[in-house]
């Protein structure tokens, strides 16, 4: 197994189909910059990260095929939207 450095913006968590859609940055020697699902293998990977955040992560390239995250690490949270009405102070 290969494994690559990622580091882009959580865009969506699919419980569903157990994968991460990361618009990421270049990921040198592997893939340009895009967004795109990626499998997880362990599924508590899915409650670390949420819409909105940044990350980072390692892209696995499988030997046999295929490929996955791991390591997923929230490096900025999400920024909340101000309740409205709030007062500014």
């Amino acid at each position: 197994d290969k494994r690559y450095d990622l580091k882009g913006m959580v865009t969506a968590v699919d419980r569903g189909t157990k994968s991460v859609t990361v618009d990421h940055e270049a990921i040198p020697g592997f893939m340009e910059a895009m967004a795109m699902p990626y499998p997880v293998k362990d599924e508590k990977l899915l409650d670390v990260a949420a819409p909105g955040d940044k990350i980072t992560a390692n892209v696995v390239a499988g030997a046999t095929g295929g490929y996955w995250l791991e390591n997923i690490v929230v490096t900025e949270k999400a920024k909340q939207p101000s309740p409205a009405g709030a007062a500014a102070k």
